[in-house]
């Protein structure tokens, strides 16, 4: 029986605009044992029309709809559940494969025997531009997930993104991996579940994916939504880590992933407003079971306790404060300097000028290397990038204060090495995490 080899599943909204350029870049390759799935999460512009052309020339094409808009997570769901592949491969619909890198991976597949999952480069329009340096640093000899969990534990490495991999679909099968049916940051439970259950991986270390980070498509959305979602997310990890088939230092990377969608949380909560506040709450009370009994330390008492308590709401204004308070006073530390600089354009660097701005802090502008943000405004403030922000302050680098709201340590650090290369001191400089 003829076997697909590939299923790549293309969840898409509106994307007319970016679709053919993501199509062409799987047709032109010109294999026949694949199949694209297209998930049309009820779109409004002519994206459908579009697709059918390429269903009528390429019968390879599926085409599914959502009746109303379901979001990222339910989209590849219900894309998984029609697979037929050996390997699904997961593609956004404004980004594009390189020429040829089906059948490379095909080949490289075959060579490593088959392996659950396999790691693929890409470069990308926004910070770090390739995954080069994790591919090499996660091609040991003798691989094992162990060995795979303990390094991204350990090095703090972006890697929650599910076009990062091609997964064996028998193996997303036996171990049921699916999305949380959310409207965001659904890939985390996704690909840590993966990681967590995976026997064999390989690093493909050839150009395959090209994310194309535009301003509009960044994973910036700052709503109530967004803010749900994520608490929906974080009640997908705290199941995952009661899962009995996991040892310690799964549980232990879990949780690593589960300390990330807190910070998120903790972010997006700090851009809600009083009647926000009250829909989330009544959210926690109707979930509040599936964060029962999960140990993660200290660390995590704050967010568990409003969970325990008879009044949530009242709880969840008391956490919001605290949140706030501690960021002020974090804050407060870089206060002195005449002009202070935002080191990221993110939904990060929102909340924390939010607070600044209720505070009576004067935000000079914002820095981000990101070729994508060249000669753009965030929030009124001039984006420019470190070059840019040297030359402006060259002659007054002693009035100058930097605030780095990067979530990702590795980037922090990379981003205080550079300005102390310019002739910041440390004192110039501070980090604020949620």
């Amino acid at each position: 029986m003829f076997t697909k080899k590939f299923s790549i599943i293309i969840p898409f909204y509106n994307s007319k605009k970016y679709l053919k350029n993501a199509l062409n870049s799987i047709v032109n390759q010109k294999r026949h044992n694949i199949e694209i799935i297209l998930v049309d999460d009820a779109s409004k512009d002519k994206s459908i029309k579009l697709i059918s052309k390429f269903k009528k020339k390429f019968k390879y094409i599926k085409i599914l709809r959502n009746k109303i808009n379901s979001g990222v997570g339910f989209s590849r769901n219900k894309a998984l559940k029609n697979a037929k592949g050996k390997y699904i491969i997961f593609l956004d619909s404004d980004d594009y494969l390189f020429p040829k890198s089906l059948l490379k991976l095909e080949n490289f597949i075959k060579k490593k025997n088959f392996p659950d999952v396999v790691v693929l480069k890409h470069k990308k329009t926004t910070y770090p531009v390739t995954n080069s340096k994790l591919l090499k640093d996660l091609d040991y000899k003798k691989k094992s997930s162990e060995k795979f969990i303990k390094y991204l534990y350990k090095k703090e490495v972006p890697f929650s993104d599910c076009w990062f991999i091609a997964v064996k679909r028998s193996m997303i099968l036996q171990n049921n991996i699916f999305f949380p049916n959310t409207h965001f940051g659904e890939s985390e439970y996704f690909v840590s579940k993966t990681i967590c259950f995976m026997r064999s991986y390989s690093c493909f270390n050839q150009n395959f994916y090209f994310k194309n980070d535009r301003i509009k498509s960044l994973n910036n959305i700052e709503s109530l939504t967004a803010t749900v979602s994520v608490l929906e997310n974080l009640s997908k990890l705290t199941q995952l880590l009661k899962n009995k088939k996991l040892i310690l230092s799964k549980r232990e990377f879990i949780k690593k992933y589960f300390k990330n969608g807190l910070g998120l949380f903790n972010t997006l909560l700090a851009l809600r407003n009083f009647n926000e506040l009250k829909k989330i709450s009544k959210f926690i009370y109707k979930n509040k079971n599936y964060f029962k009994n999960v140990q993660l330390g200290k660390k995590y008492d704050n967010f568990f306790s409003l969970l325990r308590k008879k009044n949530i709401f009242s709880s969840l204004i008391k956490y919001y404060e605290k949140i706030i308070k501690t960021k002020i006073i974090e804050i407060k530390k870089i206060k002195s300097y005449k002009d202070i600089y935002v080191y990221s354009k993110s939904k990060y660097s929102t909340a924390i000028i939010k607070i600044m701005k209720n505070e009576k802090f004067k935000i000079k502008g914002i820095i981000d290397d990101s070729i994508i943000f060249k000669n753009e405004q965030f929030l009124n403030y001039k984006i420019m990038n470190i070059k840019e922000f040297a030359r402006n302050t060259r002659d007054k680098m002693n009035e100058t204060g930097i605030i780095i709201t990067h979530p990702k340590l590795i980037i922090v650090k990379k981003i205080m090495k550079s300005l102390k290369n310019l002739g910041f001191k440390n004192d110039q400089i501070i980090s604020v995490k949620f």
